[in-house]
């Protein structure tokens, strides 16, 4: 992707994202996340995702499950089912890790 594409590409995110009231920090994160996900292929991407997960819970961002869902409908258009099906698995067991820490 040339670098004019990419520019137009990432106004057109933050415009998704803040249409659907994203926060300025959730948007930032999701800038530098965006920036290293670039140029990398489906299977670089999901620890990448894992990663990115920890980092946000550990900076005190929160997505929903509505926000994640845009945010790999959108960042990842390409992904094979078969990585479609992985991230999901990671996503719930992730879940469970989150609700398993919480108190009641």
């Amino acid at each position: 992707m040339n670098e004019s594409n990419h520019s137009s590409d990432m106004q057109n995110m933050d415009d998704l994202l803040k249409s659907n009231g994203f926060s300025p920090e959730k948007i930032a994160f999701l800038e530098g996340l965006t920036g290293q996900a670039n140029g990398k292929s489906p299977r670089q991407l999901l620890p990448l995702l894992m990663q990115a997960t920890t980092l946000a819970k550990s900076s005190g961002i929160d997505f929903t499950d509505d926000e994640t869902a845009l945010l790999i409908h959108t960042l990842m258009p390409d992904m094979t089912p078969e990585d479609q099906k992985r991230l999901n698995m990671m996503r719930m067991i992730a879940a469970r890790m989150a609700g398993s820490g919480r108190s009641s």
